[in-house]
């Protein structure tokens, strides 16, 4: 890979799983202890208690295989907790009354790779849910959280380290 793992795992939380936005609000789904690798865009995906595993799709090892890299929920929230629009996230999520809220905390079908892939009928869906306007909003607002995290992620020391080497032997 040719970014960080922390970064990787932002981008992949950026474009990939129909429910990164109770992932970033700290609603994490409960590890049950079975596979269930997820598979969306470049990338495999799946949470465990204390992390969100990723893989890009051209190395990952099919369903059975765990994805290889991982960025732990603490990570996580210590890049992104004092982003300002995080509160606002979090009102319009708790806000949700609905019995099935829970579709309305999924990504909406026109942000998810390959949109143009999904029957018409789905997209028609989110449009014609009450508060399509304020789900999409959130939504945009939880991407451009992740992506902007992404963007700033530090450079880890094991690439450091292996970059100096580099430079050193060469």
């Amino acid at each position: 890979m040719t970014a960080t793992r922390i970064r990787d795992g932002l981008i992949c939380l950026a474009e990939a799983p129909f429910d990164s936005l109770q992932i970033l609000i700290g609603v994490r789904p409960v590890d049950t202890g079975e596979i269930k690798v997820r598979a969306s865009g470049d990338w495999a995906y799946r949470t465990v208690r204390d992390a969100f595993l990723y893989e890009d799709r051209a190395t990952w090892g099919g369903w059975y295989a765990k994805p290889r890299h991982h960025i732990t929920w603490d990570e996580l929230d210590g890049i992104t907790t004092d982003d300002p629009r995080l509160p606002e996230i979090r009102a319009w999520s708790e806000s949700l009354t609905a019995v099935d809220s829970w579709r309305d905390r999924m990504r909406p079908f026109r942000l998810t790779p390959g949109a143009d892939e999904w029957h018409p009928h789905y997209h028609e869906g989110d449009v014609d849910r009450p508060g399509w306007n304020a789900r999409l909003h959130a939504w945009e607002q939880a991407i451009a959280v992740l992506r902007d995290a992404a963007a700033c992620a530090p450079i880890e020391p094991e690439q450091l380290d292996l970059l100096t080497h580099l430079e050193e032997t060469s």
